[in-house]
């Protein structure tokens, strides 16, 4: 059985995903090569054509809920040209698995390695037609049978990360991402932590579970070898939940020699941040620490739901970048329900004030994502539901500079009116323009200067040497 594979995006934002490859699919391609006997070929396209160029027998697409409508006509298309069946998962459909159409076959709900596989012998086992009952058996999916949707129960999360192959990164070697230049990694799932605003326990649980340092370091040795990488991201939701699991990751990779000649990033919370934790993230060679301040207001950031977290933590966390040598790669948001325009102009103060040590800087609305509570503030708000997701998926057609501001954005503040938050938003963006060209230069300076170091001659000198040492013995 040919199984295909691809991610719906938006063609707008297309390009952001140029960057990173989806290694949830990879997953997904890896599990099923390992432990589903019935799949003969896997194959991942970025195109679409050309997956359906490659006759998959069943085609999995997985796509966040902005792109749910392109993840629509891409099975429609699939279905037009191939008829076969059309799983959909992902964020967006674990979430809101009341808005799945027909156009899919099913969907898979939440993590999703082993519900492909047993799914994979269903379909094998009954000749690419399983029953009802056959499907009824399979935990974590959403299916139609006489013209309504069952749900099966739900599918507990596998809590043995080891269980899980590397991702299939060699079958999206030029569609996605450089792993040479850049490679991602995730090295857990879930958060512990439960931001208002982020959908991301829905799909992995709140429990925070991880590979083992000897997986970690498995898969940093591949990725070297396979790659000759030069940095690697940790692209876990929050690298440093544990600190102990942490500790041992450095520990395990600095006694196998892999933190040799690379850098790392990785994702932080400025509240976990202390001198051992940074000096950790040094000896892991760190150099920008992707972190989301959001606010720099203490009410707003205790209506996002960050626990733990103040103003000062945030400084705190500047400081320690300073201190270690780290650059923050940051995230702002606005347009929380009770933020003020003087909430929002004090996140744009503590911006300026530190832009010396922002590697990069995004300045976005507080967007409204199924299974957070903003979701369940709009719909208390009657401003969205399942029936109506304007504002939530975005259609292409809706897309322009300013797409979330028409008046298909759901817009929940109460004291700012849209032309108001509009020009704030305009400030915030040529502030975010400001510190990213600032940065640039930055480290194009640093690029410059390495360029220009000395050579490291001390393997020549002993080479020599040991030919003097030859020549005395002779």
């Amino acid at each position: 059985m040919k199984i295909g594979l691809t991610i719906a995006v938006n063609p707008e934002l297309d390009k952001e995903w140029s960057f990173h490859q989806p290694l949830g699919i990879g997953y997904i391609s890896s599990y099923l090569r390992k432990y589903s006997p019935h799949v003969s070929e896997i194959v991942i396209e970025r195109d679409l054509e050309r997956l359906i160029a490659a006759k998959p027998d069943i085609v999995g697409i997985g796509c966040v809920s902005y792109a749910y409508s392109i993840a629509r006509q891409y099975a429609q298309r699939v279905k037009e040209a191939l008829g076969c069946p059309v799983w959909l998962g992902g964020p967006h459909i674990t979430s809101l698995v009341e808005s799945l159409t027909r156009d899919f076959d099913l969907a898979v709900i939440g993590e999703g390695e082993q519900c492909a596989t047993e799914l994979v012998e269903a379909y094998a086992s009954t000749g690419m037609k399983p029953t009802a009952g056959d499907l009824a058996k399979i935990q974590g999916i959403a299916f139609w049978d006489n013209g309504g949707m069952v749900r099966t129960e739900d599918r507990e999360l596998l809590y043995d990360m080891d269980v899980f192959p590397i991702p299939d990164r060699h079958l999206m070697d030029g569609k996605w991402g450089d792993n040479k230049t850049y490679p991602t990694i995730m090295t857990s799932r879930g958060c512990p932590y439960k931001c208002t605003f982020c959908a991301t326990i829905v799909q992995w649980g709140r429990k925070f579970r991880g590979h083992s340092a000897e997986y970690v370091c498995a898969e940093i040795e591949h990725l070297r070898n396979t790659y000759d990488c030069e940095n690697v991201l940790f692209y876990d939701d929050l690298f440093i939940a544990n600190k102990k699991r942490f500790k041992e990751i450095v520990l395990a990779l600095e006694e196998r020699g892999l933190l040799s000649g690379i850098s790392t990033r990785c994702f932080v919370r400025v509240n976990l941040m202390d001198d051992e934790m940074c000096d950790l993230l040094a000896r892991m060679n760190c150099n920008i620490l992707y972190t989301g301040f959001e606010s720099n207001s203490a009410p707003i950031l205790q209506e996002l739901g960050k626990t733990g977290v103040k103003p000062e933590h945030n400084q705190k966390m500047i400081d320690y970048c300073r201190k270690y040598g780290f650059e923050a790669a940051s995230c702002f948001i606005i347009g929380s329900p009770s933020e003020r325009r003087e909430d929002i102009l004090a996140t744009y103060q503590f911006i300026c004030e530190n832009a010396d040590t922002l590697q990069g800087c995004v300045v976005t609305p507080l967007m409204v994502c199924p299974g957070t509570q903003v979701w369940r503030w709009a719909v208390e708000r009657g401003l969205c539901s399942v029936d109506n997701l304007a504002g939530v998926v975005i259609e292409p057609e809706d897309f322009d500079e300013d797409y979330f501001m028409r008046n298909r954005y759901i817009f929940l503040n109460k004291h700012l009116d849209r032309e108001e938050f509009l020009n704030l938003l305009k400030i915030g963006r040529s502030i975010a323009a400001m510190v990213n060209n600032w940065s640039a230069v930055r480290w194009a300076e640093k690029e410059r200067q390495a360029a220009q170091k000395p050579i490291d001659i001390s393997a020549r000198i002993r080479e020599i040497k040991a030919k003097i040492a030859d020549l005395k013995v002779s």
